[in-house]
């Protein structure tokens, strides 16, 4: 071997090959770069020494850096002691982050969980404890896992001994119409009405389609009842009956060969199987599950105006229904899930459905009435569909405008004409009937929801007290209590159950953290016990990652609560009956609880997740829980 070769060492690799991951020679040129005529570009791929840094290692540091760079900004101090020029966007932390859960990493990147990965101070829950409730254990039939890959090996005509008696079928069904139907509409009730009545009076029963939506229906109407309300009219409890057609429901989409199905009325089964079941599930799972229905109501052309001019009036108006919830769902989930929220819902371009009732619609139609201009069976739902037109000129004007006072500028004036549409259809409501009354509170809620994510953003360039995103913050929380509250508004508490104020509470937690206190932290306390009595599986729930956090965020802030006194000569505040709770349970005087019926998990002063430093995102995605 010649004495000008140099001999080959591990570690001295150039750019071009440590990327391209082939060996080097460790000439420089090394013969790699010569071939490809990179002779002017190579270089060693670390530098040399005895103090160089692993890529690892430099990224790592990168990574600290960057999060001690975050806890000065938003703690208000200046990273060159100079002031942020007022005319740019806020810092991006759109690229989202990794954090760990059950000793594996998981990517996170909203809103809710863009700072949260930075702070966490141990390992989340794992996975499959994440989500919880008081029905869900360890039965294997109603695993969502099942719903795609299957178990049961009964075959297609399993499903006849858990379908109710004939007397129950339609008790479940005006249920359904009564407290489901109204705040998610996805087809016609009348000619739904027709496919189970010729179902029931089909001796051979009814097509796989049809059996999956008639599951899916018992499952939502189960899921709107009491357990009292369970035993007395149906004899079960409740918890049984959401196993039974949990699995039912599962089984059917199986035999309707939902993953191939190009019918709409299994899109509806699945998608009100998500709806019922997205309490039950864990956050990571509901997001990949409604993605799937995303993907099979994209494959119908459901995200697409012109593929629906074929259709008859009525299938055409439904599938526009249909698509509107479903990325409803979709967004929901990717909030709870820590997903990007971008999605379908922004590229498709079919129209928002139209302000009809059900008595107005006929599949015999050639063309759809005009849109009727007072209060409708829809207005729950035309309040949300307003919710999402906002957002999506929020969301264009987030993309396009790289200036921060100009988009202030566009999203004021955009949610002041939301605002001006909303009030136009709630004036027009009556108070005294539950429906209007739903839509009242979440119009309003909708409102404040918006506002306070439009500020957000500008908190770089803001001091850092912000009494009205306070404020307005503490109206959502109000909302949510007023609805526990009114008796009329029961039949909807599941879905004010499925949609807790998180982004809300964050809110209010970091500003008494911080900066409130005085007759505004005392109704901001207030507030806080009223919510997590009106939630109590937010209180019992240790595994939930996000619940977790909260509560975390909570006794901090109440740690600060009780220090305050003490340099203030104050009498000592007392916890609310809720927030002594969390206290207990943190001390270990009362167990926490795995509300989804496995094992009780880790408590919560394990320190799971250390929101000491915990803000809300200044990349802040759209909070879909205005829906």
């Amino acid at each position: 071997m010649s004495n000008t070769t140099p001999r080959f060492t591990r570690g001295h690799s150039c750019v071009t090959c440590y990327q391209r991951k082939v060996k080097c020679d460790g000439k420089r040129p090394c013969s790699t770069c010569v071939k490809t005529s990179r002779a002017s570009e190579c270089r060693s791929a670390r530098p040399s020494g005895p103090g160089r840094l692993s890529t690892a290692n430099e990224h790592a540091i990168l990574l600290r850096l960057r999060r001690y760079e975050n806890l000065l900004t938003v703690n208000g101090i200046p990273l060159n002691g100079a002031e942020e020029d007022e005319g740019t966007l806020w810092e991006s932390m759109g690229d989202g982050h990794m954090i760990i859960q059950g000793g594996h990493p998981r990517f996170v990147d909203n809103m809710i969980w863009n700072r949260l990965g930075s702070e966490l101070a141990d390992d989340l829950p794992q996975a499959s404890e994440a989500g919880g409730s008081e029905f869900d254990d360890e039965d294997s039939e109603i695993l969502p896992e099942n719903l795609v890959f299957g178990r049961s090996p009964s075959g297609i005509n399993a499903l006849g001994p858990l379908s109710p008696p004939v007397s129950q079928i339609f008790r479940l069904w005006q249920t359904f119409l009564d407290n489901f139907n109204p705040l998610i509409r996805l087809f016609h009730a009348p000619t739904t009405q027709q496919l189970i009545s010729d179902a029931v009076a089909d001796p051979r029963g009814p097509n796989v389609s049809a059996e999956a939506l008639l599951f899916a229906i018992y499952l939502c109407a189960v899921t709107t009842m009491t357990n009292q309300e369970c035993l007395d009219q149906l004899s079960e409890e409740k918890a049984g009956l959401i196993r039974r057609f949990s699995h039912a429901t599962q089984q059917a989409l199986r035999n309707a060969q939902f993953l191939k199905s190009t019918d709409l009325i299994v899109l509806q089964a699945l998608t009100l199987y998500l709806f019922a079941r997205r309490p039950h599930l864990p956050p990571h799972t509901l997001w990949l599950l409604s993605g799937l229905a995303v993907r099979l109501a994209q494959t119908m052309g459901l995200h697409r105006e012109h593929s629906l001019k074929t259709l008859s009036a009525l299938d055409a108006e439904i599938r526009r229904r249909v698509w509107w919830q479903v990325n409803i769902l979709d967004h929901q989930a990717a909030q709870i899930s820590g997903a990007r929220l971008d999605g379908p819902f922004t590229e498709g371009d079919t129209r928002q459905p139209l302000n009809l009732s059900d008595s107005a619609l006929s599949p015999y139609m050639r063309e759809l009435p005009g849109e009727h201009d007072g209060v409708t069976e829809m207005v729950f739902c035309m309040v949300r569909f307003e919710v999402g037109k906002c957002m999506r000129t929020l969301k264009t004007a987030e993309k396009v405008h790289n200036s921060s006072e100009r988009y202030a500028v566009l999203a004021e004036e955009a949610i002041n004409a939301f605002e001006v549409r909303v009030e136009g259809i709630l004036k027009r409501c009556d108070e005294s009937i539950p429906l209007h009354l739903m839509s009242i509170l979440m119009g309003r809620s909708a409102v404040c929801h918006l506002r306070m994510w439009a500020r957000q953003p500008l908190q770089k360039t803001r001091p850092k007290a912000d009494p009205d995103l306070f404020q307005l913050a503490l109206k959502i929380l109000e909302y949510d209590s007023l609805a526990y509250s009114t008796k009329s508004l029961r039949v909807f508490l599941w879905h004010v159950t499925n949609n807790f104020p998180f982004q809300a509470l964050i809110q209010v937690l970091s500003d008494l953290l911080h900066w409130a206190q005085g007759d505004d932290a005392e109704r901001a306390w207030a507030s806080i016990n009223r919510a997590y009595e009106d939630h109590p599986e937010v209180v019992r729930d240790v595994k939930h990652p996000l619940r977790v956090a909260v509560k975390n965020l909570t006794l901090k802030a109440w740690g600060k609560r009780m220090a305050e006194p003490l340099e203030l000569g104050r009498e000592h505040a007392v916890a609310g009956p809720a927030v002594a709770k969390l206290l207990a349970q943190r001390d270990g005087s009362i167990p926490g609880e795995d509300i989804s019926g496995v094992d009780d998990g880790p408590q919560m002063d394990q320190g799971m997740l250390d929101l000491a430093q915990f803000l809300l995102a200044d990349d802040v995605d759209i909070g879909w829980g205005a829906w």
